[in-house]
């Protein structure tokens, strides 16, 4: 459904929201890219709440280095990769 890339040097990391398995209520998985961290999912039953997770793990990778770099949003089409700079316009 929607997804960020954060980048903090070398290191990424991903941020995605989506239904929750079932149909009820949605997911909130951050998702390191390295193979030795496991990935974490929360589940909350409304778009409302997850959005305020993210809100929250977004504003603690940024007090710690890390900077936004993508963000994709899915439709049932075709979903498409925005770099950074398409957030400005």
């Amino acid at each position: 459904m929607l997804r960020w890339t954060f980048r903090r040097g070398n290191e990424f990391l991903t941020c995605v929201i989506d239904r929750a398995l079932g149909g009820n209520g949605y997911q909130l998985a951050v998702v390191p890219q390295t193979s030795s961290t496991r990935a974490r999912i929360e589940v909350f039953g409304s778009a409302f709440d997850v959005l305020l997770r993210h809100a929250s793990i977004a504003s603690d990778l940024r007090d710690n280095g890390w900077t936004l770099v993508a963000y994709t949003d899915s439709s049932p089409l075709t979903p498409q990769q925005h770099p950074l700079t398409a957030l400005a316009a």
